[in-house]
C-alpha cells in the first residue's frame, strides 16, 4: 500500500487528544490487517492516541467479534461505549453489542443517508466532533 497519500479527516487528530485528555479508552478497528493499520497509524503520527489497534484477521472476521474481544479484555460494560463509525454496518454492530452508537459523515455516505440508520448521535463532519461525543 502506498501511506504518502494518506491523511487524516480534518480535526481528528486533535479530537483524539481531547478525547485522551479526559481518560477516554480508544480503540482503532479497520477492516486492514492489524499490522497494517500499526503502519498507518504511525505515518499518520496518532499511534499513541489509540490504547488499541485491532485489524481483520483470521481470528477477527467482523468487527463485532473485534468489539466483544476489547470490552472482555478491558472489562468494559458495553452500555457504557460508544461505537464510531461511517458506515450502517458500524451503527447495526455498535447496536447489536448494546453500545451507543454515533455516526459522523466523511467517506462515501452523506448525513441524510446516515440518519436513516438512526444512530444515537449523527455528526456531520463540519461539527466539534469532540464536543458532540462528550455530550452523552
Amino acid at each position: 500500500m502506498e501511506y504518502d497519500s494518506l491523511c487524516l479527516t480534518p480535526n481528528i487528530k486533535e479530537t483524539l487528544k481531547v478525547l485522551k485528555s479526559k481518560n477516554i479508552k480508544i480503540h482503532i478497528m479497520s477492516n486492514r490487517g492489524t499490522k497494517e493499520l500499526e503502519k498507518i497509524l504511525r505515518k499518520l503520527e496518532i499511534q499513541n492516541l489509540c490504547d488499541t489497534a485491532t485489524g481483520k484477521s483470521d481470528s477477527f472476521r467482523e468487527y463485532g467479534d473485534v468489539l466483544k474481544h476489547i470490552s472482555n479484555f478491558y472489562c468494559i460494560d458495553n452500555t457504557k461505549c460508544l461505537a464510531v463509525s461511517n458506515t450502517k454496518q458500524g451503527v447495526d454492530m455498535g447496536r447489536k453489542l448494546s453500545m451507543k452508537t454515533c455516526c459522523i459523515s466523511w467517506g462515501r455516505l452523506d448525513v441524510d443517508t446516515l440518519a436513516k440508520n438512526s444512530p444515537d448521535i449523527l455528526i456531520s463532519q463540519s461539527q466539534n466532533i469532540s464536543s458532540k461525543i462528550l455530550a452523552i
